[in-house]
């Protein structure tokens, strides 16, 4: 047993190396970001927007954040999985400023926000648009 508890603290369930706050409270405790839902939910990069990339009305499929006051928000649009197996998205990026760009989902899934937490998964996020998200008290300015 203690082989196979070894390899399953050191490597995630998608084969990415743990962050130390991982090692340190183990598995169960890390919040799974991509599910195989918003997997099926997310449009390839350059999806039909075309020119028109920062439109209100464009979708957005989830919403990562940083919890214990940080208050950095992801809102992912498009996504890909990379040839190495991890995924990179494309959204609005709200932290210091407000920044559309590419991040993966390796980088989120090793973010250390302090406290033993990471960044995770918005189970209760409700605006459907970017449009909706400047009629949010949470994320407008």
């Amino acid at each position: 047993m203690g082989n196979a508890h070894s390899k399953r603290v050191r490597q995630g369930s998608h084969g990415h190396a743990l962050s130390s706050r991982q090692r340190r409270w183990g598995v169960a405790l890390v919040m799974k970001l991509l599910t195989e839902e918003i997997k099926s939910q997310l449009p390839p990069f350059g999806a039909g927007f075309g020119d028109t990339v920062h439109r209100k009305d464009r979708p957005i499929i989830c919403c990562f954040f940083t919890p214990a006051g940080m208050r950095w928000h992801w809102f992912v649009t498009e996504g890909e999985q990379q040839e190495d197996g991890d995924w990179m998205f494309y959204g609005l990026v709200h932290g210091y400023e407000k920044e559309w760009g590419y991040f993966l989902l390796s980088e989120l899934q090793s973010a250390d926000c302090g406290f033993g937490l990471g960044v995770e998964r918005d189970l209760y996020f409700s605006p459907k648009t970017i449009g909706d998200l400047s009629e949010h008290p949470m994320y407008s300015d």
